[in-house]
């Protein structure tokens, strides 16, 4: 498994798109043995092209590790007003982070592009795995702050 957290490209300004720094990881480094934890605290389950893993304005408080197949990242253009893919994403890759860091509506919709597989950690079993194993909880709750801390400065003028 690929150990990256976000790989969605970054605009630039110029047009052109620029690979995310190179920080950016979930348990980057971990063995067999942390992953296997992890994967004992969630849900696996197997999705068919064009299911919905992620819909816009949804609540919801988990974490989204693609394992196999590519998925779309819907988003509202704010030129247009309509939808469109701003990212594709596939296996090693997270989304939600936002949501299962803070909670409350998602703010963008991810879109099956081919059947795959994914595994869901919900926000609550983050807090019975730190519970079981304090390292790794607090090892999985800094990296999803890092990632989202270097998104937010990277998105900022």
């Amino acid at each position: 498994m690929v150990n990256r957290f976000f790989d969605y490209p970054v605009d630039d300004g110029s047009g052109e798109t620029a690979a995310p720094p190179a920080e950016l990881g979930l348990l980057d480094g971990a063995g067999e043995a942390e992953w296997s934890l992890l994967f004992d605290y969630g849900e696996r389950r197997t999705v068919v092209s064009g299911e919905t893993i992620i819909e816009r304005g949804a609540l919801g408080r988990s974490l989204i590790i693609v394992l196999a197949g590519q998925f779309r990242i819907m988003a509202p253009e704010r030129r247009r007003g309509r939808t469109a893919v701003v990212a594709v994403i596939g296996p090693g890759d997270v989304v939600g982070e936002v949501g299962f860091a803070a909670g409350g509506a998602r703010s963008n919709t991810v879109i099956a592009a081919e059947t795959g597989e994914i595994f869901e950690f919900e926000w609550e079993a983050l807090q019975r795995l730190a519970a079981a194993h304090p390292a790794l909880g607090v090892r999985i709750l800094s990296d999803v702050l890092h990632i989202v801390a270097i998104r937010i400065r990277a998105s900022a003028p």
